[in-house]
């Protein structure tokens, strides 16, 4: 360490490391255009550049989704029961010992039954998000760039 560097004042916490050197910012030593702290984020300022919105909550693909995810989900269910059916083993012992009957459990047959049941239900709950998702927004709420309703109240008094 040199005694030019001990005299240069500690870097701020926007600076890269080793860019307190040269008085540069990350963003400058990558070729990156200058911050400017008054700029909007980048959606932002591409929806407005464009004149359109960013994508808001209602989305119609997801209805795809959901579809898709509630198929996968039947599916599991379906596979599911094979499953818990192969899981169980009858075994007949002599009858010298009484002609009794056990039952036994796989431990695979049982693991691939209950892990089909648990991501059938994750799928559905993901599939019931995208509906919601789908089909709009949330209740009640409306655009607060288009002008009330005759008959709705406005939001504040006059």
């Amino acid at each position: 360490m040199t005694a030019t560097d001990r005299a240069l004042p500690r870097p701020p916490a926007r600076f890269a490391r080793g860019a307190h050197r040269t008085g540069r910012a990350a963003g400058a030593l990558r070729g990156d255009p200058p911050c400017d702290p008054g700029r909007v984020r980048d959606s932002e300022s591409a929806a407005s550049s464009t004149g359109t919105r960013p994508p808001g909550l209602h989305q119609p693909r997801r209805l795809v989704v959901f579809g898709i995810e509630l198929v996968l989900a039947a599916l599991l269910v379906a596979t599911a029961f094979p499953a818990w059916g192969n899981s169980v083993v009858h075994i007949d012992l002599p009858a010298a010992s009484g002609g009794v009957v056990v039952s036994r459990m796989l431990g695979s047959w049982v693991t691939l039954a209950v892990l089909a049941v648990t991501a059938a239900g994750l799928l559905l709950l993901d599939g019931l998000r995208q509906l919601m998702l789908g089909v709009g927004g949330r209740s009640g709420a409306r655009d607060s760039t288009q002008p009330p309703l005759e008959d709705e109240p406005l939001d504040h008094p006059s």
